[in-house]
């Protein structure tokens, strides 16, 4: 999934010329706190909520950040997770290579999408290991995994201090004793396990647990 694929349509781009009422209005209806503004269909930069509170009753053109961001169309959803955290931003808008406005995204759409699309809409268990970084081989924990009956659904690794990594497996299975027993034979360093049961109506759980662990 790329960046284009989770555009937000209900962010509408801002104009120089429009008033910073109208802009405080429509970030209320679309729950942001920043929108870009955009003038013959390129990105001019961003007004934010903290901005606007300055003064509604100017326009948006003399309160705005010139301070060009946008996220090319053709970015993995797991680059646009990093460039929102990298940019502190929680609208960002998608361009063309001509930086051409195609449309903007939310970090709360990106976060709905990654959770429902990088396994976690399927029962099972997290599986959280402190790694070395030099000792780190995907290969070596899908052999482990594989060979006792389980599958790898999903990873997510983060570095927690030079030279560290945690390493987060989803796996396809909540009853997962027997590959704890494996990976400490192995003199893995399980720092955490948590079991994941389906219910009904839980996108909102999901995105809180992806919020969790991506430490946003």
């Amino acid at each position: 999934m790329i960046a284009k694929d989770v555009i937000t349509e209900q962010i509408i781009p801002l104009k120089r010329i429009d008033s910073c009422e109208a802009a405080l209005e429509l970030m209320i209806d679309t729950g942001v706190n920043e929108l870009p503004v955009v003038e013959q269909g390129k990105l001019m930069g961003y007004i934010n909520l903290k901005q606007i509170k300055k003064s509604v009753e100017t326009s948006v053109a003399q309160l705005m950040s010139s301070t060009i961001i946008f996220i090319p169309e053709d970015t993995h959803l797991f680059d646009v997770l990093r460039i929102f955290q990298e940019s502190g931003l929680s609208t960002i808008a998608v361009c063309d290579n001509e930086q051409q406005y195609i449309g903007a995204i939310s970090i709360y759409s990106v976060l709905k999408s990654v959770a429902l699309n990088v396994a976690h809409t399927q029962p099972g268990a997290i599986i959280t290991l402190s790694i070395l970084t030099n000792d780190y081989s995907l290969t070596e924990l899908a052999r482990i995994v594989e060979s006792n009956n389980f599958k790898i659904v999903g990873v997510l690794i983060s570095a927690v201090s030079s030279g560290v990594l945690e390493i987060n497996l989803k796996i396809n299975s909540s009853e997962v004793n027997s590959l704890l027993h494996a990976l400490e034979r192995y003199n893995y360093n399980i720092k955490s396990v948590h079991q994941l049961y389906e219910t009904e109506n839980n996108m909102q759980g999901r995105a809180n647990w992806l919020i969790k662990y991506l430490n946003i």
